[in-house]
């Protein structure tokens, strides 16, 4: 029901314009003085300032009538009676190995370990997920423990190599340990945005029966998942080749959850957000391809753990061949970006160069505070530049870092960078604006689904899809291709930027069936 609410002096005037024609009606007609300080002027601009609030309250829940423009709790109340709910954050888990006595079996007693971010993480045991009662070593007293974080969601999370250290560390076992992999990473309580659009998309398409968007539902009900695109009707062959319009047979295809959107930062400290940690992928890992397996076949719950044999319900047909159920991760075309930016001078300033090619210094020898570079010209303190320290240590591949000082060859940097580059290594100026349009370069990869179901080779032009087999859920709201027209887009909206020529990709990426595009390295030069 659309509702526009009106403000007081709206209100009043068309009111006051009413009153005076019922005056004018009159017989014989009469006149009404409705000028400012006028009584009628005065009645109803109060009358019209004690409607105001009402009729915004009206508009609210007018609004509130469609989804889109429900929130909180009453968008809980929907996705109730829509027969769902808002997904809860899960916690991250991940794997540490450890060394203690030969072939022995510990008691754990309890103990926790913990990072020194203050985060806690718990022993548990891998099937079951519950706590873990005793550490059972090799031959060589070596174990592989699996650790569940405290804080769900992806702010309890920690990366590989980090050092945690026991409460109290079993007996024979040293007080610390590093993490080797994360086996899950920890998923974020679903937010009103993305509740919003899982129930229009559920409206659209019920799910049901076993079609598409019920395969989708029970994929993203599994931790770790956070998005399942399926292609019905698909299978793939040993060799690798993917066949469409295969009764029976489907292909399922998780991705992880794109990093939270402000988590796009590059710290002071020589860290990164989320969103720029070098491991952040959305291609999940095998052991989350198999635990949306077992959920499906009903031997794991949600979050992995093992169901008792009496509770197990498989959740697709039970007359369907489990052989024709092929769930496994996109492939992956890697994509370099580089991208040349106009800025207005008065907002971005480039520090210095002329052009693309003028503007590129070279390292000579480093340190992680100081560059020896082959040519300062130009260089002042207080500009920023950008070292190619490669994905290693930064999605994107360069570092962003301010100049504190220029002393003869010799560039001694405001903050730390990741690792001391070699000779050799690209250095660039940045115009202030590098971290910004590695975010929204980052983004629009982070945003995109695998390729859909394209078949009659006449037909690839025109870009045909397989209506049978068309991957679900349907661009555009995940789209598979990258057009250097979005990175135009994108970039082109922040703030100082006047023009945008992509250079890479050189053109529209038409991704295979079953294939992601991920960005590996991010350029920015200056506008020739």
């Amino acid at each position: 029901m659309p509702f526009t609410p009106r403000i007081a002096a709206t209100i009043r005037d068309v009111l006051l314009a009413d009153w005076r024609t019922r005056y004018l009606a009159l017989s014989p007609p009469q006149d009404l003085s409705i000028e400012e300080g006028s009584d009628a002027y005065n009645q109803a601009d109060a009358w019209a300032k004690s409607l105001e609030p009402t009729e915004y309250l009206a508009g609210q829940a007018a609004a509130r009538v469609l989804i889109r423009g429900q929130f909180g709790t009453d968008l809980d109340t929907s996705a109730s009676d829509d027969g769902t709910a808002r997904e809860a954050a899960s916690a991250g888990r991940v794997t540490l190995p450890v060394t203690g006595p030969l072939s022995a079996s510990t008691p754990v007693n309890g103990a926790t370990l913990s990072a020194a971010s203050g985060l806690r993480f718990v022993p548990i045991d891998g099937t079951t997920g519950e706590p873990l009662v005793e550490i059972s070593t090799d031959g060589a007293g070596a174990a592989t423990l699996t650790l569940e974080a405290q804080t769900p969601g992806t702010d309890g999370m920690v990366a590989a190599g980090t050092i945690l250290t026991w409460s109290t560390a079993p007996t024979g076992f040293s007080a610390t340990a590093t993490v080797s992999a994360v086996a899950r990473a920890g998923e974020n309580a679903e937010t009103d945005v993305e509740l919003q659009a899982r129930l229009i998309a559920r409206r659209r398409e019920r799910p049901g029966s076993g079609n598409r968007s019920d395969w989708r539902e029970w994929g993203i009900a599994v931790a770790g998942v956070g998005e399942l695109f399926v292609y019905p009707r698909t299978r793939i062959t040993n060799a690798g080749d993917w066949i469409f319009q295969a009764p029976g047979c489907v292909v399922l295809e998780p991705v992880t959850p794109a990093p939270d959107a402000d988590s796009y930062v590059q710290n002071a400290d020589g860290t990164v957000g989320a969103g720029l940690d070098p491991d952040a992928t959305r291609v999940p890992s095998t052991d989350l391809c198999d635990l949306v397996r077992g959920y499906l076949d009903g031997t794991l719950d949600a979050e992995g753990n093992a169901v008792p044999e009496v509770s197990q319900v498989q959740l697709y047909p039970a007359a369907m061949n489990p052989d024709n159920l092929d769930i496994r991760p996109p492939a992956v075309v890697a994509l370099p970006v580089r991208v040349r930016v106009t800025t207005e001078p008065s907002v971005a300033p480039w520090p210095w160069g002329q052009s693309g090619s003028s503007s590129l210094r070279n390292v000579v020898s480093a340190t992680t505070t100081a560059l020896t570079l082959d040519d300062v010209t130009g260089i002042r303190a207080n500009q920023q530049l950008a070292v190619n320290v490669s994905e290693t240590y930064v999605r994107g591949g360069w570092w962003v870092a301010s100049v504190a000082s220029v002393v003869g060859s010799v560039v001694t940097l405001s903050s730390p960078l990741p690792v001391a580059p070699g000779a050799g290594v690209d250095v660039r100026p940045d115009c202030g604006l590098w971290a910004e349009i590695r975010e929204a370069v980052l983004k629009v990869f982070d945003a995109l689904g695998p390729g859909d179901s394209r078949i009659l080779l006449e037909d690839l032009t025109r870009g045909a899809v397989d209506t049978q087999s068309a991957r679900y859920p349907r661009p555009p709201t995940w789209p598979d291709r990258l057009f250097p027209s979005t990175l135009v887009t994108k970039i082109g909206e922040i703030v100082g930027v006047a023009g945008v020529v992509v250079d890479l990709p050189t053109g529209t990426i038409v991704p295979a069936p079953g294939t992601l595009a991920v960005v590996t390295t991010i350029e920015v030069r200056i506008g020739d």
